[in-house]
């Protein structure tokens, strides 16, 4: 009895203090009584980790040199899904001090690394012995959850797909997407267009399922032209991946801790799936008119969008002694009220202007579109087709009256 006693206490003292710097110990959960060894639980590494028995029936770990093979993709056989279920158990749930989270735990890395040795064993009945009677109740049920979390658990491989819609009837709207997974979020940078609600062309923290209004920005001296969107740090939420770290223990138990729990950063691009067309401009002027008549000039709109441009007419009265078209405020001779808004295609002429002998000579015709303030299409000063000679009417010829 007193060499039982003896034993016991040193026993006791091993479980309390491990024999040697790289050694494991009893960490959260419970012990049999009187069969200390006999854990339902976590054991702590010689680095502090909490790390889980995968040998059901093996030895005790416990005061036994502990290796540290780092963090791998393969142990005991297990395949790529169990590796990856194994780890997300121990992910979420094994860093724990909770000794009934532990034991939990403990059950379901047993029943994905090795059940059917577990099984031989006792499975649950066998181990939940080891815990108090009122709490093995709580155990199961949690140890439950747990092994219905981690079968739940499959390796889809993370995805981000941009897209950019075109509005109907509206060359210069459109719906930029991100259809990506769960979580994720990254930078967007347009290209020809810029975000509708801040007119910027980069926009940050742009999360998956998110549907922004764009609004293009053509290119100078385009008449075709796409919008691109474009991102290069879409970041996926950091997840478990199909490893774990082991700490083997010659002749005894092999223990597993959490393993790798990577971020993975995605790149995506698009463009537009058409080409975007900008509104073309032909003009054509009155030719010819004299001092007290009118002069109109037309226009011929193609590629109009829906939102509408405005479109206005100014002509340029020539200097007699230039031989270069100026068109310029110093010679404008006619204006247009007001611009006009349209919506469609089509041909459109400009209100009547009146002549007066302050417009004799060639008047030079621009029209001008704009969408939002900005010009997208405007005529070239010194356009034949846009050209106006006016002319102060003749003065009638008066012969003096001969009498007979």
């Amino acid at each position: 009895m007193i060499a039982l006693s003896v034993f016991a206490a040193v026993l006791g003292a091993l479980l309390l203090v491990p024999l040697s710097a790289a050694a494991a110990s009893i960490g959260p959960g419970y012990q049999q009584p009187g069969k200390p060894l006999n854990h339902l639980g976590g054991y702590l590494t010689p680095g502090g980790r909490v790390a889980y028995c995968i040998d059901a029936g093996l030895p005790s770990a416990v005061a036994r040199d502990t290796g540290d093979s780092g963090v791998v993709e393969s142990v005991n056989g297990l395949a790529a899904a169990e590796m990856l279920s194994l780890n997300t158990l121990l992910v979420r749930h094994g860093d724990t001090s909770d000794a009934n989270t532990a034991a939990a735990v403990a059950m379901a890395v047993w029943s994905i690394a090795g059940d059917a040795a577990y099984q031989a064993e006792g499975g649950d009945g066998y181990v939940l012995v080891r815990a108090p009677a009122d709490q093995r109740m709580a155990i199961q049920a949690l140890a439950d959850r747990f092994r219905a979390e981690a079968a739940a658990v499959t390796a889809t491989p993370p995805t981000a797909v941009l897209s950019i819609s075109i509005d109907a009837g509206d060359d210069y709207g459109g719906i930029l997407a991100l259809d990506a997974s769960p979580g994720v979020t990254g930078t967007v940078v347009l290209t020809n267009a810029v975000f509708a609600d801040t007119g910027g062309a980069t926009r940050s923290s742009v999360s998956a399922g998110a549907r922004l209004a764009v609004v293009a920005a053509p290119p100078s001296g385009s008449t075709a032209y796409r919008i691109l969107a474009s991102s290069s740090d879409l970041v996926v939420p950091a997840a478990p991946a199909a490893s774990v770290h082991v700490y083997p223990t010659s002749g005894a138990q092999t223990l597993v801790a959490a393993g790798d729990s990577p971020s993975i950063v995605l790149a995506a691009s698009t463009s537009d799936l058409r080409d975007r067309l900008i509104p073309s401009l032909g003009t054509t002027a009155q030719p010819a008119a004299e001092v007290g008549g009118t002069v109109i000039d037309t226009a011929s709109l193609l590629h109009v969008p829906s939102s509408g441009v405005q479109l206005r007419w100014s002509g340029y009265l020539q200097p007699m002694d230039s031989n270069t078209p100026q068109c310029a405020a110093s010679t404008l001779a006619f204006e247009s009220s007001e611009p006009v808004t349209i919506t469609t295609d089509g041909v459109f002429s400009s209100e009547l202007f009146a002549v007066t002998d302050r417009s004799v000579g060639t008047v030079f015709w621009t029209a001008t579109l704009t969408r939002n303030d900005v010009v997208v299409a405007e005529g070239l000063c010194g356009d034949s087709a846009e050209t106006t000679v006016i002319t102060a009417p003749e003065t009638p010829l008066h012969l003096p009256v001969v009498s007979g």
